[in-house]
């Protein structure tokens, strides 16, 4: 969680503070930017799928749930770095990758709490939905650009969907976070 969590943030920093150097520089680290946020969604998902399956009859689940999700979130990744999909045309395309990446993670919670078991541990899902909902409600943002949209101009310092977006990600990352460990613990 921590790994990608902070490789989601460091993407995102330096993308931010380097993207002025020249333009081949920001496309890059755009790229890295939308990248990041992808194995943020594998770190958020990886520690609840540890835990919850983390008792020996419970492995199989486990590898199959954490392979699943790092096919998704790598594929985000890989279509994420490709010039192709830089363009403002697959702004759409890229915003639904994420979001059907970080839904996946719906099917882990039915696995998790359709049937209980006591080699599951069981987790407080609220805290997970909230956070789930946190980034989908930046990335429908991010998508529809919204509020530049509705008033151009006005949001180019303060308030753009990109900002709005990285702001979302950062309040699902802490719920993530929390939730992570209070199952740690």
């Amino acid at each position: 969680m921590v790994v990608g969590f902070s490789f989601c943030l460091f993407c995102s920093a330096s993308f931010h503070l380097l993207m002025v150097k020249s333009p081949e520089w920001s496309a890059i680290l755009s790229r890295l930017d939308y990248g990041g946020i992808s194995m943020a969604i594998l770190g958020g998902n990886v520690p609840i799928i540890y835990y919850s399956f983390a008792c020996e009859p419970m492995y199989n689940q486990r590898i199959l749930w954490v392979t699943i999700m790092s096919v998704l979130c790598s594929g985000c990744f890989i279509t994420s770095m490709l010039k192709k999909f830089d363009s403002s045309l697959y702004r759409p395309l890229r915003g639904f990758m994420f979001i059907f990446a970080g839904l996946s993670a719906i099917a882990v919670f039915v696995a998790i709490l359709a049937k209980p078991s006591p080699y599951k541990m069981q987790i407080e899902w609220i805290w997970s939905a909230i956070a789930g909902y946190a980034f989908v409600q930046g990335a429908i943002l991010y998508v529809l650009r919204v509020p530049e949209r509705c008033k151009p101009g006005a949001f180019d310092l303060c308030g753009a969907s990109h900002q709005l977006f990285h702001f979302a990600v950062l309040i699902g990352m802490g719920l993530f976070f929390w939730q992570d460990f209070k199952l740690f613990d």
